[in-house]
């Protein structure tokens, strides 16, 4: 087992404490660089008081997307190369995206899990290698979840000797349940890491219920 598991074990049994009796958490939007303004923070759809991000649509009907990736000057994991990310997402409407964004180079080089609503009560979740904007997906699973509900989710990627290992997991209430471990014999950007953020996608206007909302978002990595 590699530091990095084991530090992972550990991890597990601090989150499910969480989970059990959950803490407030406060973090600032200063942590993260935004490619635009789109997106706001509501006080009125959140999981942790005071606020949750929310992401919108300028154009009603029109699928806008923003960026936010770590700032690399403020803490101090810019350039992930084994880590997780666990965040309360509620995607709000089948249209809508959380891409979960990890070793991005850029817009073209990057591994990402896509969190949609394949319908109102379930969650479609795919692992996709992006490289040279050639996108080829590692896993596509589902699970029930209702699309205007917050779910806890956690993905995790590490280093193993099948290549780079991609785990998706949900808390249901009690456990994190794992809904598949994907693989890529390539593991790309291993030695070098990458930036790690989301990609959010809308097409409703600001304050809409249909919106894509994320919450107490928390990452771990190995730089």
């Amino acid at each position: 087992m590699s530091q990095f598991q084991r530090k992972l074990r550990e991890l597990d049994l601090e989150l499910a404490r969480l989970m059990v009796r959950p803490e407030p958490r406060h973090h600032t939007t200063g942590d993260w660089d935004f490619d635009n303004t789109n997106w706001q923070l509501s006080s009125t759809i959140y999981v942790s008081p005071p606020s949750a991000l929310e992401k919108y649509s300028t154009v009603s009907g029109t699928d806008q997307q923003t960026t936010l990736l770590v700032k690399t000057g403020v803490v101090p994991i810019g350039n992930v190369k084994e880590g997780r990310l666990v965040t309360q997402q509620r995607p709000g409407a089948i249209y809508n995206l959380i891409n979960i964004l990890f070793r991005r180079q850029d817009a073209s080089n990057l591994y990402v899990v896509i969190v949609r609503a394949s319908g109102s009560t379930t969650r479609q979740i795919i692992a996709r290698k992006i490289k040279a904007d050639v996108s080829t997906n590692l896993a596509d699973q589902s699970y029930t979840w209702g699309y205007q509900t917050w779910g806890n989710a956690r993905v995790t990627w590490w280093n193993d000797y099948v290549g780079l290992v991609i785990r998706f997991e949900y808390w249901n209430g009690s456990t994190w349940i794992k809904l598949f471990d994907a693989y890529d014999s390539e593991n790309l950007w291993k030695d070098t890491g990458g930036r790690v953020g989301f990609l959010l996608q809308s097409r409703y206007l600001v304050g809409s219920v249909a919106n894509p909302y994320v919450d107490d978002t928390v990452i771990y990595g190995v730089v």
